[in-house]
């Protein structure tokens, strides 16, 4: 473990450090199987993680599920639960379609 803040070194959600470890399973190739690994273990030396636990799969997250119009809930899974550890650590969450807060 760091001596940093998990804020400022950067987070690892376990739900999303579980998702990249899918990768080299689903690898067709060697070569593909070795650069998903590659991935994954980089994401690790990189990352703090926050592990999931049952205070977060206790909560709820808005616009995750099939009363938010979400015609692939299981798709959405992961994002549901990375989303609740963040909310219970106080992380932000960047996403490629957020708005710039003023």
């Amino acid at each position: 473990m760091s001596d940093v803040a998990p804020a400022q070194r950067g987070v690892l959600d376990t739900n999303t450090l579980a998702e990249l470890s899918v990768g080299p399973l689903l690898a067709v190739t060697e070569a593909e199987r070795a650069a998903e690994l590659t991935h994954v273990q980089q994401a690790e030396a990189d990352f703090e993680p926050i592990a999931f636990d049952a205070a977060a799969a206790r909560v709820r997250t808005r616009g995750s599920g099939p009363a938010a119009g979400r015609t692939q809930p299981a798709a959405r899974g992961y994002d549901a639960l990375v989303a609740a550890t963040a909310i219970l650590t106080v992380v932000p969450i960047p996403h490629p379609t957020a708005q710039p807060q003023a």
